[in-house]
């Protein structure tokens, strides 16, 4: 899918009135997954927040242990997890680079995942989880996620796709330099060289634009290559 249906989903997901069923966005480094979903949000007028399940332990999805009123062990609520008194009713916890995390981490979250509860929290009824990450042939970091845990998710796979680039594009009003070349040549939108660090992904053209105020033609080459090659860079110039 690309990114508006992509979004489609997402709001459909996040409607469902009995459950709103967690969604991972699957897809390459660079499409705009997050964007997306951060989008989303904005739209929709509900909370967001972010949160790395790759930069926790298992257990500090639980929370920290202490002796309760009846003498017994329980966990404090993590302070990411969503609450209406602070974070309002409803909103997206969105998990990013969700795949990036041990796989004991990513058990950790099974119960949240499927039924929105982490030992006695339950996740408030107006939010919902999200969850996106690259896929291992991608080249980027990516830790298997079992099956189990993936038939938690709704899955959606999301492509890059010129056209609804463009639209986006329009919107956002990207340099019209970019889109003319995007538009004359369509594989330079996202385009992996596996012999450069740079490379055109929709996240770096977008940082292109946020670049041209301050290039001159001195620095303009080298600013627009450190973003999406040397090679790339040569061809936008000349086209520009």
């Amino acid at each position: 899918m690309n990114l508006e249906q992509a979004k489609d989903q997402l709001i459909i997901s996040y409607k469902i009135p009995r459950k709103k069923k967690s969604t991972f966005f699957w897809g390459p480094p660079g499409a705009g997954k997050s964007a997306m979903v951060y989008q989303t949000a904005a739209e929709l007028k509900i909370g967001l927040i972010d949160e790395r399940f790759s930069q926790m332990d298992p257990t500090d999805t639980k929370g920290l242990p202490h002796i309760n009123e009846f003498n017994y062990t329980a966990y404090s609520i993590p302070g990411f997890l969503p609450r209406v008194d602070r974070d309002g009713e409803k909103g997206i916890l969105f998990l990013d680079e969700f795949n990036t995390a041990p796989q004991s981490v990513q058990a950790a979250g099974y119960q949240l995942i499927l039924d929105g509860k982490l030992g006695d929290y339950v996740l408030p009824k107006g939010w919902m989880v999200v969850a996106a990450g690259n896929r291992a042939e991608d080249r980027a970091i990516a830790v298997r996620m079992s099956s189990a845990l993936a038939n938690r998710f709704k899955n959606v796979d999301v492509v890059v796709d010129v056209d609804a680039w463009k639209k986006w594009a329009l919107n956002r009003g990207i340099d019209d330099s970019i889109i003319s070349f995007i538009n004359w040549k369509n594989d330079r939108l996202h385009y992996m060289d596996t012999n450069e660090t740079a490379w055109p992904s929709p996240r770096t053209w977008e940082d292109v634009h946020d670049h041209i105020p301050f290039l001159t033609n001195a620095n303009e080459f080298n600013t627009v290559a450190s973003l999406v090659s040397k090679g790339v860079a040569g061809e936008y110039l000349a086209h520009k």
